[in-house]
């Protein structure tokens, strides 16, 4: 069995950004999920990003003399996991990417509320480039490679196994 790489990360963090006349000009939300979530096989989505700005859209205008409000959202940690709770519901495809993207959004809603804006705020920031290694599979990693590739789909411990033999340059 295939379980959990690590603990699922639950914080939902907001950044707010408003006109000095207290209009909202941007919110972005940073969410720890899986990419994707709830779509039907072979069509491509925007998934909770769009739905989540869209969300947002509706209930957040910059008013006249701006320029319209920017809702978005950036993805925190990754992976085969998902930090809203689904209570074992099943979704028709994406209505579920549809719920929850309401549900960050109504929770980002009230956060504005508590938000303690400030004017002339300094920003700084910090820019390194760095250089990172390669992770090359081992020799035990090839050899598991290399018999999953002779087994049958049907018997590969995880529907992706296949994926990750053949796309992930362990025989790209």
């Amino acid at each position: 069995m295939i379980e959990s790489a690590g603990p699922v990360d639950p914080q939902f963090s907001v950044l707010s950004v408003r006109h000095v006349d207290g209009k909202q000009l941007v919110v972005m939300g940073n969410c720890s999920v899986h990419y994707c979530g709830g779509y039907q096989r072979g069509l491509v989505s925007a998934d909770y990003f769009g739905h989540f700005a869209t969300a947002l859209q509706a209930d957040l205008d910059a008013g006249d003399g701006h320029p319209p409000f920017v809702g978005m959202m950036s993805n925190g940690t990754s992976g085969n996991t998902g930090a809203i709770e689904r209570n074992g519901r099943s979704y028709p495809p994406f209505e579920w990417m549809k719920v929850s993207s309401r549900i960050l959004a109504d929770e980002t809603l009230q956060k504005l509320k508590t938000i303690e804006y400030r004017r002339n705020t300094p920003l700084a920031m910090h820019e390194e480039e760095l250089t990172l290694a390669v992770r090359r599979p081992d020799s035990e990693r090839l050899a598991w490679a290399s018999k999953m590739q002779k087994v049958p789909p049907k018997d590969h411990p995880h529907r992706w196994t296949s994926v990750y033999v053949h796309k992930n340059g362990i025989f790209g």
